[in-house]
């Protein structure tokens, strides 16, 4: 009996000690510190908790106070160190130490602050009391906020400005931060300043797991590498004075269809979780209670880094659900309004929690696709990702005008850019041409910061891209955009070369009709409305949902062409394209080639061109007219006695330079200003573009607002800053001194020369005025005196030079079947040497160089196969490679060849490029076992070089859906 009471009482003495409150204890930080720095906080609390992640069971505060009074709170967070080992490819984590409790702060004063810590679980709580420290000054700037002083900017806290330079950098390859090293250096020492992040499930997302049962809903116990991987990279950008925009959601995790993450996630009722549909976290309450935890921790753990940027709460929403679904409840479309309040609960919460109040955004693939409700919910930028144009100055300049048309008080982004969404920026721009064009024109639209490109992995970093980002760093090193009132504007630039004008259409969302169909196209080089606005696919009476037909309205300068280039289409042999001249059908050709260019004739003049899809389906179309604008375009910003403007030959796009289009300079072109706010003297600055470096300087007189100035000679582009430096005298000084004359002598015609002789005064003067003071000038005069010489004697003599250059490009063999005509150019030059005599005597020499190139046609056949065996047992479906093949650029056929061991119902084999984004999927029914060879031709992919990743799902005789496993995905290039 005895016994069986000491017993009990020993139970009940351990329950008390299992359930004691906490007890915080152990406590110390690191002060004192700098402001704007860090002060952690590390703590112990005496208790185990089965899931300290949960503020059910535990949730630690600490309140810090300012010196001017001002209280913050901040929450504590379990903590796991590690130890990094490891190269580029491939990083190793080992534990150090065990879990802690930590808290961390920022400070925005100096002087003496205090923190007190509380800590409360279920069985009661515990107080640390008040504890100083020391903040002392620094240099640092604080966190990012948006401009006062105009909305569309950013600021530090401390005023200084801040334009975003950079590009995606969503996630790591196998070298993990190890990777990151490499990219971030790189990026900061070109200027670069600004990275996007994704939580995503494969990188520091830190409630996941790829296989279950295993209890991560709600948990982060098993990825706290995870954690501490995000912690190195904020931290590593802190150093190197790089900003962060870390998106919390990216769309795979609550989507079936596009790039999908949904069969692994922890909220599917399959894995132990509580939805049965992804549409559903738009609305379950459930969700939003984890969503809820998740937040508070990354919130506790990384909020005080200044490195952060904003949060940024989905990556383009409108991938949610089953987006390949017709009924309009199982996809964003059915569920906007529910999309509109989620993002308003979101903002609430997350700013609640957040000290710092960091800014918020989240993102649409097409910001213009859809209403604009969600943008007034608090979301503080306003940001589109854009994939496709073979001019991506325009594409995004245009973006950016379209948004501030909708927001004008935001800050504008394009967060994600690319040439097209299967990538291809290897081959078309592997001098990232594309890159440099459509930051300068962001800036110029007034956006507040570049284009941000997806392909930092397989592209910017392997080529060596970074350079693209140093020249605008430079430029705007000194600059401050938000105290100037800038206006974008596009002011005219007259060249005597003329140009086509290419219309790249912006609109490429989906079986989605774009904005506009009226569209007016004036001579000065640009389109209202813009490109942004018409759609980059003709839709035939098969989806006559999606049908908006452009009707051009154009003043042709002089007889030219409209040409209409087909670069992709739906169903092969089912599109055509048919163009009227002001209503009269003046092409009709069916069916159309992938590749081709076709074209009427236009009479110089004003008219209406409508172009449609005389097929079925649907094609992808740009559009040109020749002969149309000036060569030089510009892009401004027009503010108080200051403008910033990028001009850029209309030649120099990476499309026109993969297409082989010569790069011709442009040497007499005039930039006219107009509106500018004083008149007087305004001093202008020539930059190149590629290192910011200032080249040349001058001035101008502005008169009733305007100004005309030189560009200097050029085939690419040229940045410049022009700004106000004062008046000048109104009293017209009397010259004094000696004329001094130049003789300039011009041939105008092959055999008989005039020359025009320029009477160049020079003078010094000295001009009185009251109060006494003596100034010193110089005055130009040209006298009205024209001279022309009759030449006589020998003219000229021709000394002909020949030079002869073969040179043969010849296709590589592989290892399947192919042929091929090598392609031959040939260069012939002839240098003709012209001595002209004559009196009086002077001597030219002219230099004539003729080219004539003949290239012969490429014959080109690839017979890619593949083998595929089905192992009924297992459930896998093992795909064996018989041979590799390089896909052409617009290649349109894929045969995939295989024998099954057993019926499969219903095949569907998909196509993803090397970010994972869904390029095709094709479906085939009835496959039979046996040894009868099935032979699937997938012939509408058009692939382009690089790298893509094919998937199989099918459904056996059992009608069971089976799917290969990313891992097992085969890469083909």
């Amino acid at each position: 009996m005895k016994k069986f009471l000491i017993l009990i009482i020993i139970l009940i003495l351990d329950s008390v000690n299992l359930f004691s409150i906490p007890n915080i204890n152990l406590v110390t930080d690191n002060s004192p510190v700098n402001k704007y720095e860090k002060l952690e906080i590390t703590f112990d609390l005496g208790n185990n908790y089965s899931n300290p992640y949960d503020p059910s069971q535990i949730d630690v505060t600490v309140n810090f106070t300012s010196p001017t009074g001002i209280t913050f709170s901040v929450k504590g967070f379990i903590y796991q160190g590690y130890e990094r080992n490891g190269d580029i490819n491939n990083q190793v984590l080992t534990p150090q130490g065990g879990l802690i409790w930590k808290a961390r702060f920022t400070p925005n004063e100096t002087g003496i602050w205090s923190y007190i810590i509380y800590a409360v679980d279920t069985t009661g709580s515990d107080t640390f009391p008040a504890r100083q420290f020391t903040v002392n000054s620094s240099s640092k700037k604080g966190f990012i906020r948006v401009s006062n002083n105009d909305k569309r900017y950013f600021v530090y806290d401390d005023g200084s400005f801040y334009f975003a330079i950079g590009e995606n950098v969503c996630w790591s390859g196998s070298g993990r931060t190890y990777n990151y090293d490499a990219w971030l250096s790189n990026l900061a020492a070109n200027g670069g300043n600004f990275i996007r992040i994704w939580n995503a499930p494969w990188h520091t997302e830190i409630e996941w797991a790829w296989s279950y049962p295993s209890n991560v809903l709600g948990n982060y116990a098993s990825r706290q590498k995870e954690a501490w991987e995000l912690d190195y990279i904020l931290q590593k950008c802190e150093d190197l004075g790089i900003k962060v925009m870390l998106c919390l959601i990216n769309h795979g995790k609550f989507d079936v269809d596009t790039n999908p993450n949904w069969d692994y996630n922890p909220y599917n009722i399959l894995n132990g979780g509580f939805m049965d549909r992804a549409i559903d976290i738009w609305t379950n309450s459930t969700a939003r209670s984890y969503l809820e935890r998740n937040w508070r921790y990354y919130i506790s753990r990384y909020a005080h880094y200044t490195s952060l940027l904003c949060w940024e709460l989905w990556n383009e929403m409108e991938w949610t659900g089953n987006t390949g679904s017709s009924n309009p409840d199982e996809k964003y479309s059915g569920h906007i309004s529910d999309s509109v309040n989620w993002h308003t609960w979101a903002k609430n919460f997350i700013k609640s929690m957040d000290p710092y109040k960091h800014i918020i955004t989240t993102s649409y693939a097409n910001t213009r696709a859809w209403g604009q409700d969600v943008w007034n919910t608090g979301m503080e930028i306003v940001q589109e990702h854009n994939y496709g144009g073979q001019d991506m100055a325009a594409v995004a300049y245009n973006i950016i005008q379209d948004l501030s048309t909708l927001h004008s008080d935001k800050p504008l982004l394009i967060g994600e850019i690319g040439i097209g969404a299967a990538g291809g920026e290897e081959t078309y721009d592997p001098t990232g041409i594309y890159l440099h064009t459509s930051s300068w024109a962001c800036l110029m639209a007034k956006a507040a910061g570049g284009a941000m490109s997806w392909w930092w992995d397989n592209y910017i970093h392997p080529y060596n891209l970074y350079y693209r980002y140093k020249g605008i760093a430079n430029f705007l090193k000194d600059e401050i955009l938000d105290n100037k009132n800038y206006i974008s504007e596009r002011p005219i630039i007259s060249t005597s070369i003329r140009s086509d004008y290419y219309i790249s259409p912006g609109f490429t969302t989906w079986m989605v009709p774009a904005p506009e169909n009226n569209f007016t196209v004036y001579n000065a080089g640009y389109m209202i409305p813009s490109e942004s606005k018409l759609g980059s696919r003709l839709y035939g009476p098969w989806k006559a949902e999606a049908r908006n037909d452009p009707t051009f309205n154009v003043n042709f300068p002089v007889n030219g062409k409209f040409k209409v280039t087909c670069i992709s289409e739906g169903s092969p042999g089912a599109n055509g394209i048919r163009i009227d001249l002001d209503g009269v059908p003046q092409l009709n050709q069916f069916p159309v080639t992938m590749g081709s260019t076709y074209e009427i004739n236009v009479p110089s003049g004003p008219h209406t061109i409508f172009v449609t899809n005389s097929g079925n389906d649907w094609v992808e179309v740009s559009f040109t007219l020749t002969d149309y604008t000036y060569m030089l375009r510009c892009y401004a910003l027009k503010g108080n006695n200051r403008v910033l403007g990028w001009i850029q030959s209309r030649n120099w796009t990476y499309w026109n330079v993969y297409n082989g289009m010569p790069l011709t300079y442009v040497n007499d072109g005039i930039l006219h200003l107009t509106g500018l706010n004083q008149d007087g003297i305004w001093t202008y600055e020539w930059y190149e573009t590629l290192n910011g470096t200032l080249t040349s300087s001058g001035t101008v007189n502005a008169e009733s607002g305007n100004a005309d100035i030189n560009v200097p000679s050029i085939n690419k582009d040229i940045a410049f800053k022009i700004f106000y430096t004062g008046g000048f005298p109104t009293n017209t000084p009397t010259p004094q001194g000696t004329n001094t004359f130049t003789k300039t002598l011009t041939q105008t015609q092959i055999n008989t020369a005039t020359f025009t002789e320029t009477n160049i005064v020079t003078s010094t003067y000295t001009q009185t005025f009251v109060p006494s003071t003596t100034f010193t000038s110089s005055a130009t005069f040209t006298p009205s005196a024209t001279f022309t010489d009759s030449p006589t004697g020998t003219f000229y003599t021709d000394t002909p030079t020949t030079t002869f250059t073969l040179t043969e490009t010849l296709t590589p063999t592989f290892s399947n079947t192919e042929t091929y005509t090598p392609t031959n150019t040939l260069s012939i030059s002839y240098t003709f040497t012209h001595t002209n005599t004559f009196t009086p005597s002077q001597t030219f020499t002219l230099n004539y160089t003729y080219t004539f190139t003949a290239t012969a046609t490429n014959t080109f056949v690839n017979t890619p196969s593949f083998t595929a065996t089905y192992d009924y047992s297992k459930k896998i479906f093992k795909i064996i490679i018989s041979e590799l093949f390089p896909n052409p650029v617009f290649s349109n056929e894929l045969n995939v060849k295989f024998k099954t061991s057993k019926n499969i119902e219903k095949i569907e084999i998909r196509i993803y490029s090397s970010s994972f984004r869904l390029i095709r999927k094709y479906i085939n029914e009835n496959i039979w076992y046996g040894f009868k060879e099935n032979n699937i031709k997938i012939s509408d992919i058009n692939l382009a070089n690089g790298i893509y990743y094919y998937i199989i799902f099918f459904t056996s005789d059992s009608k069971e859906k089976i799917k290969s496993k990313i891992k097992e995905l085969i890469i083909l290039r």
